[in-house]
């Protein structure tokens, strides 16, 4: 038996051989070349590249996206991945992004209307005014970036995938929104209420040049300076309900540092609560009956209240809101034109600032935005612009689609 197995071996030994190596390059050889070469990743300078992955993560698989960055400026780099696994998405790259530019993406549409619902002029039913948010950024932390902004989240069915930037512009608008909800409705009031007051005031202290206007609010009535018209009144509103002795010991005290007392947190909201009582009390008087002032009340208006709110006049009381000083020139400027003049240029030269400023404030205090900005280092803008409501093909721009459908009417005669 031995050898008839040693005979066979001697004639058929190299088909075996050549057999089993064929076996083993067929079932072993080529997968692992497959796995190798297809598991392979090339990233090119200043380039991140997205790949679908399995990963094991609490007892349970899933499929994931990541990130394979090359911080390099000019030699490539070449990672390892999960090899490619046909029919599936498993290894494929799902997106590259270059490091070399900041990523950009502009929105429009969500404060806008009909130039026609403002000027009544028929040419201007085809245009359309409003705002666009014009924003940039750089991404800090890839990983991260990628795993909260999945596109799969923002797509439904055969709709083409969105990209991530677009997302991101997406996410800045609702800011923008919530900013626009909150914010520009209290700044317009603020400026229409500084306009009637800055009327009175020019009639009654017969004031005629915007310069002298300015002088006479500051040297005399700085609380409206430093305030704002309604903040003025709501703050002496609530300094009578806190009652008629300030809060802070010293506050009768004349020659007081108050840059240093509002640069040291010294005065609380109380306290300038109160003052603003006490500055309403005194104004009130000055107009009813200048005989009834005490000399008490004389001496503190002259070393308490002018210049705590001089003072005041100096600093940020909007939290960056808008610019005071501009506000209240674009105010003086407005009592002197017809109220839709000062409107447009309170539309075209307050409000882009509002929105802007106001999208930063509710990026950083709410808790949510603040952790996704920690991704990225975002820079955004808002302007006051004109666009046409057809595109160049002659279609209807989808942002402004309800305007179109609100005055296609109106456009249809017009043709």
């Amino acid at each position: 038996m031995d050898e008839e197995l040693r005979e066979w071996l001697k004639k058929q030994g190299k088909k075996v051989l050549i057999g089993f190596m064929i076996f083993v390059l067929i079932f072993v050889g080529l997968p692992g070349f497959y796995v190798y070469f297809s598991g392979r990743l090339e990233v090119p300078p200043q380039t991140v590249k997205v790949v679908k992955e399995f990963s094991f993560k609490n007892g349970s698989f899933s499929i994931v996206s990541k990130v394979y960055e090359n911080k390099e400026t000019k030699r490539s780099e070449v990672f390892r991945k999960w090899p490619v696994i046909p029919g599936t998405k498993i290894g494929y790259v799902e997106k590259e992004y270059s490091l070399k530019d900041p990523f950009k993406f502009e929105r429009k549409g969500f404060y806008s209307w009909s130039k026609y619902d403002r000027t009544g002029n028929k040419d201007d039913l085809k245009t359309v005014e409003g705002y666009v948010l014009y924003g940039e950024f750089t991404v800090q932390d890839w990983q991260s970036y990628v795993n909260m902004i999945d596109p799969s989240l923002y797509t439904t069915g055969e709709k083409e995938i969105i990209e991530r930037e677009d997302i991101v512009g997406w996410i800045i608008e609702q800011a923008l929104i919530y900013a626009g909800q909150n914010y520009y409705p209290q700044v317009e009031s603020e400026f229409f209420a500084r306009i009637d007051f800055i009327k009175a005031l020019k009639d009654k202290a017969g004031l005629k040049d915007p310069e002298e206007i300015k002088s006479f609010i500051i040297e005399n009535v700085p609380w409206y300076w430093a305030l704002g018209v309604n903040q003025f009144e709501g703050l002496a509103w609530m300094g009578r309900i806190y009652g008629e002795q300030p809060i802070s010991p010293w506050f009768g005290e004349a020659g007081t540092d108050w840059q240093n007392k509002f640069a040291t947190g010294q005065i609380t909201e109380q306290d300038i609560a109160f003052c603003c009582f006490k500055a309403y009390e005194f104004e009130k008087k000055m107009l009813s009956d200048p005989k009834t002032i005490t000399e008490e009340e004389k001496a503190f208006y002259k070393d308490v209240l002018l210049p705590l709110f001089q003072a005041l006049c100096q600093m940020d009381t909007t939290n960056g809101l808008y610019d005071n000083e501009l506000l209240w020139s674009m105010a003086v400027e407005g009592a002197f034109k017809p109220v839709d003049e000062a409107a447009l240029k309170f539309m075209k030269e307050m409000v882009p600032s509002v929105l802007e400023n106001g999208t930063k404030i509710v990026l950083t205090q709410d808790q949510n935005f603040a952790e996704f900005l920690k991704l990225i280092n975002l820079k955004i803008a808002v302007k006051f612009e004109e666009r046409p409501l057809f595109t160049e093909d002659g279609t209807v721009d989808p942002d402004f689609q309800q305007i179109y459908s609100d005055h296609w009417a109106e456009i249809s005669a017009a043709e």
